[in-house]
């Protein structure tokens, strides 16, 4: 008697009759557990929130317990510390965040905040020297070159 060998699809290879019916009696147990699972999920409406499916009522339910929208105030009216150039040049009254933008842009004002700057590059000062000796050539008075001629000597020591 010849064996009967079928092509399974599944598991691209070739395979005896009876191996390919319990593969086949696998892949349909296999079909009804996950018609099951599908069976026990909950009916209704879902929404992919925060990567992940989520029923519309637990979603509900949290945005309940204080995890929903929240909302910032607008600024309270204040007196600006600049002057406006539209209000020839008096300290307005700014009520919010837009006039608050609007006055920056119009006057030309950075707003800074409270973030550190970078540290400021030292400005090297002009050497005293050669101010002095250029000084001591043309002429100066008795007492300046007196002091300038001390300051000299000191430099030496």
């Amino acid at each position: 008697m010849r064996a009967r060998y079928i092509w399974d699809r599944t598991a691209g290879e070739l395979v005896s009759a009876e191996e390919y019916a319990k593969r086949q009696a696998q892949r349909v147990g296999e079909k009804r557990h996950a018609i099951g699972a599908v069976k026990r999920l909950r009916r209704g409406p879902y929404l992919w929130r925060a990567g992940k499916w989520g029923h519309v009522a637990d979603m509900v339910r949290r945005m309940e317990r204080g995890a929903g929208l929240q909302v910032i105030r607008d600024l309270e009216p204040y007196r600006a510390a600049g002057a406006d150039v539209a209000c020839d040049g008096k300290r307005p009254v700014v009520g919010g965040r837009r006039q608050h933008r609007e006055f920056l842009r119009r006057n030309g004002y950075v707003e800074v905040g409270n973030t550190p700057l970078p540290p400021r590059r030292q400005q090297q000062m002009p050497a005293v020297r050669e101010d002095l000796q250029r000084a001591m050539a043309t002429g100066m008075p008795p007492e300046i070159r007196a002091a300038a001629e001390a300051a000299k000597n000191a430099g030496k020591h």
